[in-house]
């Protein structure tokens, strides 16, 4: 089986996690050590659930990148956006300042100042 798995910079170095196992996290260094301490942390992981005849958890989390491209606040995309934010179905924190105007009010209620 294969379980997707998130790598993150971290303050000292970088860590990772694999969403579809619970408590399963590793720390190292570098990237490379990372990859390869995950690696070895899921097949211990799924090993010792094996071993004590618990149900192996069937991978469920999709991993997908997400576009990054710089809208126009006048455009019908950025109108798109702003309905988006105050409907609740995005989330960003004001610091970021996607929105401005009528949003703002939005964000306040939301407590993303």
């Amino acid at each position: 089986m294969r379980y997707a798995v998130v790598l993150e910079r971290s303050e000292t170095g970088f860590s990772a996690y694999a969403p579809d196992l619970p408590g399963l996290g590793v720390t190292g260094a570098s990237i490379e050590e990372v990859r390869e301490l995950i690696s070895r942390g899921v097949a211990i992981y799924v090993e010792e659930l094996r071993a004590r005849g618990e149900a192996i958890p069937q991978p469920s989390a999709v991993a997908e990148y997400a576009e990054n491209e710089i809208v126009a606040q006048e455009s019908p995309e950025h109108e798109t956006l702003r309905r988006s934010v105050e409907q609740g179905a995005i989330r960003i924190p004001k610091k970021y300042g996607l929105l401005v105007g009528p949003a703002s009010a939005v964000y306040r209620e939301r407590g993303f100042e």
